[in-house]
Formats: C-alpha cells, sequence, structure tokens
C-alpha cells in the first residue's frame, strides 16, 4: 500500500489543480451549486462513506424515520458538496472589499471583542458544522490575527496547496504536531485560536465523554489550555443559508474554572462539546455526519 501512496499522491494532486482553477474561473453561484451537484451525485456512492454517515445520523436521532434520515442525508451530502468549493475558491473572496457584509451577518460580535479584550487571546471553539473554513476568511477581514488549527491531509501535495487556501486572507495555519505548544505561543501573540474538537481523537491522547448520548474519544488540549491559562473560549458556528450567505452566531465567552483533577478536565470537555453538539442540532444537516466519530468500544 505505502509503495503506491505516492503514485496515487501525484495523480490526485493535477485533479485536485484542474478542479480548483475551473471552480474558481465560474461565477461563485455557479461553482456553489457544481458543488451541491458534485456532493449529491458521487458521496451516496461511497458505499462505506455512506454507511458511516446513515449510522451515525440514526444513533444521533434515533427519533427519525428512515425517509427522514435519508433526506436529511441528502442534504447533507449537498452541504458537504458545496463546503469543498466554497474552499476551494478562499482566495477569490479576498478581491471585493464589500464581500465581507454582502456574504456575512454576525450575531454577537461584541462577545468576540469583549473576550480579546482581556488580552489573553482567543480560543475559538467551533466544529465541522456551517462553512467551517469560512472563519479564515471572516476573522481575518475584521481585524483579528488569526490561526487555525488542522490535521495534516494524507497527500502532502494536496495539503501543502489546502494550507496556502486556508492562509490566502491573512490568517495561519497551525499543524496539530507539537499542537499545544504551538497554541501558547499564538495565544501569547493575541492571536484568535480557532479549534474544532469535534472529530475523533486516538485513545492514549483523548478523554472519553458523551456526544449524542453515546460515548467518544474527545481531545482535552483546549481544556487544559483555557483551565490552566484561564483563556476565554469564544463559541463562533458559522451557518450557511439557503442563499449560499452565512449568519455568523457568535456566543458569550466560556470561562473554564482552574482545577488540576482528571475529573475536572472531563467535566470541562464535556461541557465544551456539548455547546458544539447544541450548534450541530441547531442544523443538522450541516454537520460533517461521514466522520467516524464514535469509536470507544461498548
Amino acid at each position: 500500500g505505502k509503495k503506491l501512496r505516492p503514485v496515487k499522491h501525484r495523480i490526485e494532486y493535477p485533479l485536485f489543480i484542474a478542479v480548483s482553477i475551473l471552480v474558481r474561473s465560474l461565477p461563485r453561484s455557479l461553482a456553489l451549486n457544481l458543488g451541491s451537484f458534485l456532493g449529491r451525485t458521487i458521496l451516496p456512492r461511497l458505499g462505506k462513506v455512506n454507511r458511516t454517515a446513515h449510522n451515525n445520523i440514526k444513533m444521533a436521532f434515533p427519533e427519525l424515520s428512515d425517509k427522514e434520515a435519508k433526506d436529511l442525508l441528502q442534504e447533507n451530502y449537498r452541504h458537504i458538496g458545496i463546503n469543498a468549493i466554497e474552499m476551494l475558491r478562499l482566495p477569490s473572496l479576498s478581491q471585493d472589499a464589500d464581500e465581507l457584509n454582502k456574504i456575512f451577518s454576525f450575531e454577537g460580535l461584541e462577545n468576540l471583542h469583549e473576550a480579546y479584550g482581556e488580552g489573553k487571546g482567543v480560543l475559538a471553539l467551533t466544529g465541522h458544522v456551517g462553512g467551517w473554513e469560512m472563519g479564515t476568511f471572516f476573522l481575518p477581514r475584521l481585524g483579528f490575527k488569526t490561526a487555525f488549527i488542522a490535521k495534516a491531509m494524507r497527500n502532502p501535495f494536496i495539503d501543502e496547496r489546502i494550507t496556502a487556501l486556508r492562509e490566502s486572507n491573512g490568517g495561519k495555519v497551525l499543524m496539530t504536531r507539537r499542537g499545544a505548544r504551538r497554541i501558547l505561543k499564538a495565544l501569547g501573540e493575541e492571536y484568535i485560536v480557532c479549534v474544532l474538537p469535534d472529530q475523533h481523537t486516538s485513545p492514549n491522547q483523548a478523554v472519553v465523554v458523551d456526544f449524542f448520548g453515546k460515548p467518544a474519544y474527545t481531545t482535552p488540549v483546549i481544556t487544559d489550555l483555557a483551565m490552566k491559562k484561564g483563556i476565554p473560549v469564544v463559541p463562533i458556528f458559522c451557518y450557511r443559508n439557503p442563499d449560499n450567505t452565512y449568519r455568523v452566531v457568535i456566543q458569550k465567552a466560556v470561562h473554564l474554572e482552574k482545577g488540576d483533577k482528571k475529573s475536572d478536565v472531563i467535566r470541562n470537555t464535556a461541557q465544551l462539546t456539548s455547546i458544539i453538539e447544541d450548534a450541530i442540532r441547531a442544523e443538522p444537516s450541516q454537520w460533517f455526519w461521514v466522520h467516524r466519530r464514535w469509536r470507544v468500544p461498548h
């Protein structure tokens, strides 16, 4: 497998570049329609992905009928397709000074300014919900020094390009390797650091907390930093509207109580996780259901 991988990477890369060039040459509305079409056409045909997403939805929302679950999934695939295209177009967003007000509306911006005013930097808590890549555009645009935590992708060529896309509007990407140290440094320089702790974390680096009523391995890094250094955690969620504008909801800062026991870390991690869960429940078709989130052995 490993030997074949570089060949696969070299085949994927030109495809990735070709699609990127295509979607940037199209008007935004046309490009996003293409994304919607690709999402609902390709994703249902990926057996493993489709099964994972379907199982996740049934587990999180046991009350849904099969038809409702299927409709939600279809809507979700459209959203994932749109999101992928929106990300490839990130550099195109920056051309127009009016773009921010045309595409984004903000609720609770004063909450972010207030937390930022504490002078300790801010941990922006979000998840893979709505237009989660869009913070790479609007936060620097609002005048904040911004960094985002990201996992490296398997294909190093594509990884390099995606990092460039994410940094194209003035923010910077911090890789998860040695993450805590990098986050601390950025916070020390009064950055807003965006963290997305809603994906599976390897058991040896995780605590187990409930997510949609089922135990899930979850990173405690954000909780740890916020508790030890008294850093405000500001939940920010960017929902996509039906007309492809975005509604950014910024909640009041959460100040986690200090504590050095593992039980404190678990309790606070559970609190942050429930904030993300509530945000997903507000727009369930906009979360990344294709991810294998629940892997705690029963």
